[in-house]
């Protein structure tokens, strides 16, 4: 009960009720991981970053094969800016769980900023876990576009208007992947007339 009225509050952004009702909660079960892994989650949501990692660490003394509880870790070292220590909490958390969609995705989005190859394959494995990803489709589409593989961009792009053909960002970036990186203007113009009807104020 005490967990499923923090994930509501969790869910309404109330995020210091979430948390009493999570106090409340260890209380009762000081040996439960999934208590530890939500009030981890909740200080993640508050900004406090060492409390998310001391969380975390505390249901891995319980149970050292949690892919969340690494992955919680990796999201805090991310947002401290620590990118070494957050690879390495994600690329755990996926060799505890390969089915970790979220591990995958922030270890794409990492190796992209450094325009690095290996956010080709964590993208990959991100789709092969949810092959309708548009979020995974435009991020490696958005990747392939900065490294002037307009193909592959243009392969990623066209998945999404498969799914989502209203697609703002990627009708418009398939317009600029034609026009700067393979210079066909014409067909270029179609696709940003798209995003301009879809979007008026795009």
């Amino acid at each position: 009960y005490y967990v499923g009225k923090s994930e509501v509050l969790i869910a309404q952004k109330q995020i210091g009720l979430a948390k009493a009702f999570l106090d409340e909660a260890i209380h009762k079960s000081p040996g439960s991981t999934e208590i530890m892994l939500k009030t981890s989650e909740i200080y993640l949501w508050a900004g406090d970053y060492q409390k998310t990692i001391d969380w975390a660490n505390a249901a891995l003394n319980f149970d050292q094969y949690l892919a969340q509880a690494y992955y919680l870790k990796g999201m805090a070292h991310q947002y401290s800016k620590d990118t070494v220590k957050a690879v390495t909490s994600f690329q755990t958390a996926v060799e505890q769980d390969p089915m970790q969609y979220n591990a995958y995705m922030q270890l794409g989005k990492l190796y992209a900023l450094e325009n690095h190859e290996y956010a080709d394959a964590y993208y990959a494995n991100a789709l092969r876990i949810n092959d309708k990803s548009i979020e995974a489709y435009y991020a490696r589409g958005l990747y392939r576009q900065n490294i002037k593989n307009a193909e592959g961009a243009l392969e990623d792009y066209n998945e999404i208007l498969e799914l989502e053909p209203n697609h703002v960002a990627a009708n418009y970036n398939i317009g600029f992947v034609k026009l700067m990186l393979l210079e066909q203007p014409d067909s270029a113009k179609i696709f940003f007339e798209n995003a301009s009807n879809f979007a008026p104020t795009y």
